[in-house]
């Protein structure tokens, strides 16, 4: 990105051009000058010395004078409030704009650009309400509406005002803004959705998954949501019917809600089924949160070493960082398991290297966490952040060759079939 202060010094340089063109173009019309056209104004050529002695302020305020002096400079005036916007100096470009607005000589298409200038210099300063006033303002406007609709949401997403923001993206005027800003009212809708269940209104959290369904209804986050009011209300088949569907539509979504869809099965008596259904999710989807979930469970069910022989069965067609910790975990909690110095070492540094991980990565700005946000804390946007997979990433069965020889395979655990939920409709909680 251009420094700003080179920006500012290509600024006199244009205007300075631009009379030498204008009295070129005067001259070969045979057109009489006077003295004072005749000469670049001497401000220019003061300012043009600031900045090339690296005088910053003085320059800005040598240029500024001589925009006051010269109204018909208005750009210039508009263009030194944008550049100390961008400097950080809110007090100076809040000035610059709002001397301009204030100034009933300019035109009304002027007026309006100083208005929205003026606007984001308050956003950008952290005004707010201020700034919500003067976009409020300009929704009418043809040229401006639509930006300033978008600052207006930016500032009801800070707010957490999510009826504003949802009000406001449906009043988007051109197509591809309108079906950018409605992808985002899923998410406001789904947010309200949260704050009723947090407090126990499952009703009006279903009529907000409602209105997001209708904007799209195959987005994950509603049915992760239609899925824990159903499971909060006692109704688990319900709960399992919704998230099962994530494993088919959006699979990276399931880890999210494993731990909630293994309780529903297990209130409902369904151990067996939960471990079908698990054993055949992790032919596809290494999430290392559903191996977890699988190891729990048999871990109710069976005795550590059949625990163990599945993990090793499952390292050798699929070998993942997360696969082995799990692996060596449950090795060691065996009976009649010895401790070595060196294997106690190399469990305690594949523990370090998952807790170091970052498992989640913003596809827009590349911000990393280690859990899911649906919003990117650091840039905003809406469904930027995505799992990475680095405990997933498979290994080579080389390097797990000791473990492999250590832990020979004794049982086999085949991979029974699990249909695909059909595509009945399933009733409303």
């Amino acid at each position: 990105m251009m420094n700003p202060i080179w920006l500012l010094l290509l600024l006199p340089l244009a205007a300075v051009s631009g009379w030498f063109l204008a009295r070129r173009d005067d001259v070969s019309k045979g057109k009489d000058q006077d003295d004072h056209s005749k000469t670049v104004p001497s401000s220019y050529i003061t300012g043009l010395n600031q900045l090339l002695n690296q005088q910053d302020d003085q320059a800005l305020k040598t240029f500024l004078s001589l925009s006051k002096d010269q109204p018909e400079q208005v750009e210039l005036q508009l263009t030194l409030g944008r550049l100390s916007r961008r400097k950080g100096e809110f007090e100076r470009a809040i000035l610059i704009h709002q001397s301009i607005l204030d100034n009933q000589a300019y035109s009304s298409e002027t007026q309006e650009l100083a208005a929205y200038e003026l606007a984001k210099n308050y956003y950008a300063a952290g005004l707010y309400d201020r700034a919500e006033k003067l976009f409020s303002d300009l929704e009418s406007s043809a040229q401006h509406g639509d930006l300033a609709r978008t600052y207006l949401l930016e500032i009801y997403q800070h707010e957490k005002d999510w009826h504003s923001a949802i009000e406001i993206s449906q009043r988007f005027i051109r197509p591809e803004s309108a079906k950018q800003h409605q992808h985002k009212a899923i998410h406001y809708h789904c947010e309200l959705a949260a704050e009723h269940m947090a407090q126990g209104h499952f009703k009006q959290a279903l009529e907000q998954v409602a209105n997001a369904e209708k904007i799209d209804s195959n987005n994950p986050r509603t049915v992760i949501l239609k899925g824990k009011v159903a499971a909060y209300r006692g109704r688990h088949q319900q709960a399992i019917d919704y998230w099962r569907q994530l494993q088919w539509h959006e699979p990276h979504y399931l880890g999210e809600v494993i731990g909630h869809l293994s309780n529903s099965y297990e209130v409902a008596g369904k151990e067996k089924e939960l471990i079908t259904f698990l054993k055949v999710v992790l032919k596809h989807n290494s999430d290392p949160r559903i191996l977890s979930a699988l190891i729990d469970v048999l871990k109710t069910s069976d005795k550590s070493h059949a625990v163990k022989h599945f993990l090793q069965e499952y390292l050798h067609n699929k070998p993942t960082l997360g696969g082995v910790h799990q692996l060596m975990v449950n090795w060691l909690a065996l009976p009649d398991t010895k401790l070595s110095q060196d294997t106690a070492i190399l469990v305690e540094s594949i523990a370090k290297l998952i807790e170091n991980q970052r498992n989640y990565a913003c596809n827009a700005c590349g911000f990393s966490a280690d859990k899911l946000h649906w919003q990117c804390p650091a840039c905003q946007q809406w469904d930027a952040v995505k799992p990475t997979n680095l405990l997933n990433s498979p290994l080579s069965k080389q390097s797990l060759a000791n473990v492999s020889q250590e832990l020979p395979v004794q049982e086999d655990f085949s991979y029974e079939p699990y249909a695909k939920p059909t595509q009945e409709k399933i009733k409303d909680v």
